[in-house]
C-alpha cells in the first residue's frame, strides 16, 4: 500500500512511501516500510542504542497503531532510524496513554541508501484471539 501525503504538506524530498504488512500467524506483525526519494535531505537522527525513547513522533520515525476487536482502545509503536523505539497502550483515541510493556523490544533494522530509507518491524501483537481481525494504520 502507498501511504498518502497530507493534503497541506508542501512539496518536498519524500516521493513515495510504501509499506507492506503480513501477519505471522505467531502473534507477531511484520511491517516494511520503504521511503523513495532524496534521502540526503531528510534530518535523520544519528544512530545510538536501540532503546526505548519518548517523543520519537516528534522527528523522523515510522508508526503503527494497532487494534484488535477483543482489545480495548489501541496500541502504538514509533521506529526512529537511530535505533530508539516506542510502545504504548491506549484505552481510547488519544485517551488513557501507558507504556505498552513488552518481554523484549520489537525487532528493527534499518536500510539507508542515497535514495531510500527503509525499515523492516517485528511487532509483538499478540491479542486478537486466533482469526480474528487487528486493524493496522501505519504512517511516517
Amino acid at each position: 500500500m502507498q501511504l498518502q501525503t497530507h493534503p497541506q504538506s508542501p512539496p518536498g524530498p519524500v516521493r513515495r512511501i510504501e509499506v507492506r504488512a503480513e501477519s505471522t500467524g505467531e502473534g507477531r506483525v511484520n511491517i516494511a516500510w520503504r521511503l523513495s526519494g532524496d534521502v540526503s535531505r531528510l534530518l535523520i537522527p544519528a544512530a545510538a542504542d536501540v532503546a526505548r525513547a519518548d517523543g520519537l513522533w516528534r522527528h523522523t520515525c515510522f508508526e503503527a497503531f494497532a487494534a484488535g476487536s477483543d482489545w480495548p482502545g489501541y496500541r502504538e509503536f514509533n521506529f526512529s532510524p537511530s535505533g530508539a523505539w516506542a510502545a504504548y497502550a491506549f484505552a481510547g483515541y488519544r485517551a488513557g496513554m501507558a507504556p505498552l510493556m513488552l518481554d523484549q523490544p520489537p525487532a528493527a533494522r534499518w536500510r539507508q541508501s542515497v535514495d531510500e530509507l527503509v525499515l523492516d518491524a517485528e511487532l509483538p501483537l499478540a491479542g486478537p484471539r486466533r482469526g480474528e481481525p487487528l486493524r493496522l494504520a501505519l504512517a511516517a
